[in-house]
Order: C-alpha cells, then sequence, then structure tokens
C-alpha cells in the first residue's frame, strides 16, 4: 500500500476531528468529500467505495492497524467500516445505510454477472426476457472455413417492449501466468476487444434497421471487486437499474 496515501489518509482524518470537536465518530463517506479535495482520490463513487476498497486491503494484508482511527463493525457477512477520533468511543447506532464490504448474495454463486443483471431487469420490467437470444441474419465473422460464422447472442430480448438489453463495457482480468485473450488476434485480423467492439456496433445496426430498441448497460456503473466480479448488492443494483430503466418502466 502506497506509505504517502496512508499518511496523507491519517492527515485528513485528523483535521477533519479537529475541525468537528463534537463529533466522536463517522461513516467512511462522511470524509470522502474531504479526501477528494486533499487529492487522494479523483472522486467518491457509490458513497465511499474507493477508501472502503483501500480499507479492505489492508484488512487482507493485516495493517489495518496503519489508520488508527478505523473501527471495522463486522455482521454475519457483511464488514462496516467507520472513523473514531482518537480517544473516542464509538457506539453503533441501530441500523445504517452505509453499502457492506460484501453483502450476503440472495443469487446463487454461479450465475454470471451479465444474467445477474438481466435478472435484475427481468424484475423491474416485470417481464421474462429471452437470454443469448439471436436473430438468423446476426452473423459474426467467417470462421477459419470461409463458409461457416456464428448467430450473435444478445444478452435478453423483451419482444412485448420491442425491446433489447445489453451489458456492455465488461473486461475480464486475465491471471498472471496468462496471456491476455483480449490481445490476441482473430481469423479476422482484429484483437478480440476490437472484434467486441465491432460486434457491438454491428448489433445495434442490425436492431436499428428491425426498429427494435436498445438499450447498454455500463458494466463499469457496478461496484466490482479487485478481479472486475460484481460486487452484488441487489438493493444497490436494483435502485441504480431502476434509474437508468426508468424510460422503459
Amino acid at each position: 500500500m502506497d506509505i504517502e496515501m496512508i499518511a496523507k489518509i491519517n492527515d485528513v482524518i485528523g483535521n477533519y476531528f479537529v475541525k468537528h470537536p463534537d463529533k466522536e465518530w463517522i461513516p467512511v463517506k462522511s470524509i470522502m468529500s474531504d479526501l477528494v479535495k486533499a487529492g487522494v482520490f479523483n472522486k467518491d463513487v457509490k458513497k465511499g467505495m474507493p477508501f472502503r476498497k483501500v480499507l479492505l486491503a489492508l484488512n487482507r494484508a493485516g495493517e489495518l492497524d496503519k489508520i488508527p482511527f478505523v473501527h471495522a463493525e463486522k455482521k454475519e457477512e457483511s464488514i462496516y467500516w467507520y472513523l473514531v477520533r482518537e480517544g473516542g468511543k464509538f457506539q453503533a447506532k441501530e441500523s445504517t445505510n452505509l453499502p457492506p464490504e460484501n453483502p450476503k448474495k440472495e443469487y446463487e454463486k454461479g450465475i454470471k454477472d451479465n444474467d445477474y443483471l438481466i435478472e435484475l431487469c427481468d424484475q423491474i420490467l416485470n417481464k421474462k426476457s429471452q437470454k443469448q437470444f439471436t436473430f438468423n441474419d446476426l452473423l459474426g465473422d467467417f470462421h477459419k472455413d470461409g463458409i461457416s460464422r456464428t448467430k450473435l447472442p444478445l444478452d435478453a430480448y423483451y419482444k412485448e417492449m420491442n425491446l433489447v438489453v445489453e451489458v456492455v463495457n465488461k473486461k475480464s482480468s486475465a491471471l498472471k501466468k496468462d496471456i491476455d485473450k483480449s490481445q490476441k488476434l482473430t481469423i479476422s485480423g482484429v484483437t478480440r476487444e476490437e472484434q467486441r467492439k465491432v460486434y457491438q456496433e454491428r448489433k445495434i445496426t442490425f436492431l436499428e434497421e428491425k426498429e427494435i430498441k436498445v438499450f447498454e448497460i455500463n458494466f463499469a456503473l457496478f461496484e466490482t471487486d479487485e478481479e472486475n466480479r460484481l460486487i452484488r448488492s441487489e438493493t444497490n443494483d436494483l435502485a441504480l437499474l431502476k434509474e437508468l430503466l426508468k424510460e422503459f418502466i
């Protein structure tokens, strides 16, 4: 962990309690505006997520004492983070709106992130989508044989609504020992990453020609872990999706 960053964080927290002598403790989200102003983080995301990620990393490394103000409240599978002034005492409230470090997932672990988001869309739209739906004339590039082509699947097709929902901008994190497959050249002479962009543009053009509405959900808007997998806080995810899909509700 960056020593300079930790020093800045401690300075900001210490100054906060000097300026607010009436505060014995605060949730980590309350310090985020000060941390952003101090240049520790570029911006706040999801009420303190950047700081929570730092705390999570320190906790896993057994170095949480590097920020002596931190108080962690563990409840079942979740951790709630607070900051307590030097010599102060933490007294928990009956409830909290803070996002947990690892909220209990109501969806089975085996379900893919894309499918998880589409299941939530089904709930919000009150419709059962056709997942991985394909059209006979929406095709990928030619295979090595120069003849066959694969149908391009759509994440979710709501036929009654004349709507397609696609999850975009999801980047898989390659294992350290593996070569990043996204940079390997395909039979079309472009990288897989470039091919995904081409295919997505092809889908959009095809759907527009058929006068089918298409809505792209930006995966990057959702909270993820270090391996770019969704944290899956269903309450937060549903709220965000409802806002994104409000024109279709």
